[in-house]
């Protein structure tokens, strides 16, 4: 099978950087006045949208605008399943919190952070690990040869850094709300795992992260990473002088596995949330992914430190994680699997209104009224107890 599917859904269309930004900060005041008028109050998170495109804007205008006037945009295919698995998840974030026992307030601020985390997290853990003469060129000795590359979230994402960009965001928050930052990770990461498989359906459409080279039945040619993407829409084709070979399709085997990992966490969300420790469901799908990522690995084109070393570098990644999952879920005693749990700590009841936690309200008037029956027969036992010494 060939797979020569332009990675390009609409343009390329030519538009002014300055133009997108004023668009955006109007678009970001109009949400804020929204707010205003429907709830009559405005908080900092109905802010933040507003405060980081002017920040970018005015980044922009000092220090790239000259060189860059202009910008390309385009919809890929991409970006467009991208939305998807963050739409998933935002819709995912309230349900999960509110089941968890925490307000739906929370959700709706770590819907903004997380995403955020997650995407700066991943395109700089890639820069790091993937592209480090952005940061430094070994070659002429120069630091920060790339700036520009450093703003170019969309391209380049390493799934390690995404995870790490959002559990710290999501522990910054909780130490802001005075919560334990274990009980924010479990509804967080059920939530997450709506993202993972549809990257890697975007990935398959953009050719890359192809996997090795490989005969088999189901193989799969991509002639537009195998020849480049430029050169390949320039010629319609990969020239003669370039060969195309076949490959596992190593971007199917993960969104597969990562549509699992969906199935996995909404199994234990609905039936282990109040049975597991806080914590341990982040690292049952953290151990989860990143084993299963180990092994995904031998099937995808060699990314390693030099020739010859025997783990790619997603491997030696991944096996640190999956080691600290395991270590936390058997040995450590904060999020230990074979521990029991204590009902204040499965849930965040703490932080909310007394009515509404759990075996609060009428289970408390119940209680109160199972007990006086015994308040009541108590004089009665009394009494017989002075007739039979009188």
């Amino acid at each position: 099978m060939i797979w020569d599917i332009d990675p390009t859904l609409i343009g390329p269309y030519e538009l002014p950087w300055h133009g997108l930004f004023v668009l955006l900060e109007v678009a970001a005041l109009i949400y804020v006045l929204w707010k205003w008028r429907k709830e009559g109050e405005v908080t900092f998170n109905d802010w933040s949208w507003l405060l980081l495109v002017g920040a970018g804007h005015l980044f922009y205008t000092s220090q790239i605008a000259e060189e860059t006037p202009t910008f390309d945009l385009e919809i890929r295919y991409y970006g467009l399943f991208f939305a998807i698995g963050l739409l998933g998840a935002a819709r995912a974030f309230p349900v999960y919190f509110e089941r968890w026992g925490f307000p739906r307030s929370h959700a709706d601020s770590l819907t903004l952070w997380t995403p955020i985390g997650m995407l700066v997290g991943a395109h700089l853990v890639h820069l790091i690990f993937y592209e480090t003469h952005v940061f430094y060129n070994s070659e002429t000795g120069e630091i920060l040869s790339e700036p520009l590359r450093i703003l170019q979230l969309g391209s380049g994402l390493a799934s390690h850094g995404g995870g790490l960009g959002a559990i710290l965001a999501v522990l910054f928050f909780a130490r802001k709300n005075g919560v334990d930052p274990m009980k924010y990770m479990d509804p967080s990461m059920c939530a997450a795992t709506f993202v993972i498989p549809w990257v890697r359906v975007g990935n398959f459409f953009n050719s890359e992260i192809v996997g090795r080279e490989w005969d088999g039945p189901w193989a799969i040619a991509f002639p537009r990473h195998d020849c480049g993407h430029a050169l390949y829409a320039a010629h319609g084709a990969c020239p003669e002088a370039y060969e195309v070979v076949t490959r596992h399709p190593s971007q199917v085997y993960e969104a597969v596995l990562g549509f699992i990992m969906v199935g996995l966490a909404i199994y234990l969300q609905r039936n282990w949330r109040n049975r597991l420790r806080p914590g341990a469901i982040l690292f049952i799908l953290l151990g989860y992914y990143f084993t299963t990522r180990f092994f995904i690995e031998y099937t995808k084109e060699y990314q390693t430190i030099s020739d010859g070393f025997p783990f790619t570098m997603g491997q030696m990644l991944s096996a640190p994680i999956v080691l600290i999952c395991l270590y936390m879920l058997f040995v450590s005693k904060k999020s230990n699997i074979r521990t029991a749990v204590g009902p204040e700590e499965a849930t965040g009841d703490e932080l909310l209104p007394p009515e509404e936690r759990a075996g609060g309200g009428d289970a408390g008037g119940d209680a109160d009224e199972a007990d006086e029956p015994k308040a009541k027969a108590a004089p009665k036992r009394r009494k017989k107890k002075r007739k039979k010494r009188s």
